[in-house]
């Protein structure tokens, strides 16, 4: 076995002064930048422009595409099959795509009092782009990595380490964007102010690499569908979170309202 081991070229690696850590070849790099570009950096950056542009609940709302996005490349590229409609689990599958699907544009009807519209429909393009990202992103691990007879298939043992080179990527990419605010001399950008160390070490270390990490591991063992299937949860857990540490309340939904949110009152319904 040792031998075999020795021949096989998915094991062989260079030698490193730390012989545990494997080190991607140069015919996988595109791989890793495509994870990197798609789950790490359009992802995280198109939400966070998101936000800015329109709300945290808001931003939550839109969550609910990520796995009808994943779906539908699944099923486009093959690599899941229509859902058997003879069965009760097929039924289920189709319901509870329609049941995000339905949610996320009963949402999208919420009348606002805000004005500002033009902000938030560039918002809702990012948030977009945000949710078809992190699709693509999952789609690509199970196409490349977590196929029996994918390509880089020798990486599926790997679920964490995976995930540390996408990330790498990613992160270099989210290097390269702040080159924007360099040649521009706004050197303020790169100033954290001590309030915001707390929640950032929270968002690099819980919301981001422990969760990228779950995601991948998550792939590697269910369906791309079944993965993505538990980001709506995202919203209950925005509202319920949002109505106990920043204290907004939520009022009853009536048909002239269609779910009225009232920015400057913290409301929701």
């Amino acid at each position: 076995r040792k031998r075999e081991r020795e021949r096989d070229p998915h094991t062989r690696h260079t030698p490193t002064p730390f012989p545990q850590i494997k080190l991607p070849r140069a015919n996988e790099l595109w791989l890793f930048a495509g994870l990197g570009l798609t789950g790490m950096f359009g992802n995280q950056v198109l939400y966070i422009e998101g936000i800015y542009f329109t709300t945290a609940d808001i931003a939550s709302i839109y969550q609910p595409a990520i796995p009808v996005w994943t779906v539908l490349l699944a099923l486009l590229l093959r690599l899941e099959k229509l859902p058997p409609l003879n069965l009760l689990r097929g039924w289920a599958k189709i319901l509870g795509i329609l049941l995000a699907i339905g949610g996320a544009l009963m949402m999208l009807l919420v009348k606002s009092d805000d004005s500002d519209s033009k902000n938030k429909l560039v918002g809702g393009f990012l948030l977009i782009g945000n949710t078809l990202s992190m699709g693509l992103y999952v789609v690509a691990q199970k196409i490349f990595v977590f196929q029996p007879a994918a390509r880089f298939h020798h990486w599926s043992a790997y679920p964490i380490t995976l995930t540390a080179w996408a990330y790498f990527f990613g992160a270099l990419f989210m290097a390269l964007s702040t080159l924007y605010y360099v040649f521009k001399g706004e050197t303020s950008a790169f100033h954290i102010p001590q309030e915001v160390i707390g929640p950032l070490a929270y968002a690099v270390l819980v919301s981001s690499s422990l969760c990228y990490g779950l995601i991948t591991f998550a792939n590697k063992h269910t369906s791309a569908s079944i993965v993505t299937a538990f980001w709506p949860l995202q919203v209950v857990c925005t509202v319920v979170l949002a109505k106990f540490a920043l204290g907004e309340r939520y009022v009853s939904v009536t048909p002239d309202s269609c779910g009225t949110y009232h920015p400057n009152t913290h409301t929701h319904t």
